[in-house]
């Protein structure tokens, strides 16, 4: 694959943990859930033309509107970190008299799990630019220390949102989880970019 293949395949399928649940939203399978019709695969011209009037009107692409979209990106983010950061600080206080105890902090079902050291994954190395596999050494707030699985590469500390699990479901909410799998976003197109990556660096290997 070449520079620009390899690219092109990046922003299609690489998603970090924190951010896939984001992307994975759609506005229109959460309104037909909303109103119980999550099952349904037919519906008329008419019913369908009420469906979209009740979202109301499409948006243009625009600067504006990217600017905003990136905006909320941003806060989501922030939110997620925050949960993260109370139940990190919530495992490691020392546990207080029974008597004081209060339930610890707990995920909202519909955000991602957060990254444990030791997963494996493919992170985006800061010098090459290119995705790479290897293992989680530490975790600091938004920042993960990745050991890549090449030698050269050694370790770097990455942002949360240059590293994307091993598995690609494995931290996602269970019924985000559910719902790729109904999709089939998880595809064969996954498998084929995984095992084309794959290829390449056994070439390459066997190059030098």
């Amino acid at each position: 694959l070449n520079s620009k293949v390899r690219r092109w395949c990046m922003f299609e399928w690489f998603y970090s943990a924190i951010d896939r649940p984001w992307f994975a939203q759609n506005e229109l399978l959460d309104y037909l859930d909303h109103l119980g019709m999550d099952q349904v695969t037919r519906l008329t011209r008419t019913e369908w033309a009420s469906i979209r009037g009740s979202l109301g009107r499409p948006r243009r692409l625009s600067l504006p509107f990217l600017r905003q979209e990136r905006q909320k990106l941003h806060q989501y983010r922030t939110t997620v970190r925050s949960y993260y950061l109370r139940m990190a600080h919530s495992s490691s206080t020392v546990s207080p008299a029974p008597s004081c105890l209060s339930p610890p902090p707990r995920l909202p079902a519909h955000l991602p799990s957060a990254l444990n050291v030791g997963q494996r994954v493919t992170a985006r190395h800061p010098k090459t630019l290119q995705i790479h596999d290897g293992q989680i050494l530490t975790l600091d707030h938004d920042r993960v220390r990745v050991q890549f699985d090449s030698m050269e590469l050694g370790s770097e500390m990455l942002k949360d949102t240059d590293v994307m699990p091993k598995d690609p479901l494995e931290n996602l909410p269970k019924d985000k989880k559910l719902r790729l799998e109904d999709l089939a976003l998880y595809s064969e197109r996954q498998a084929f970019f995984v095992q084309a990556l794959e290829y390449e660096s056994h070439v390459n290997e066997g190059a030098s």
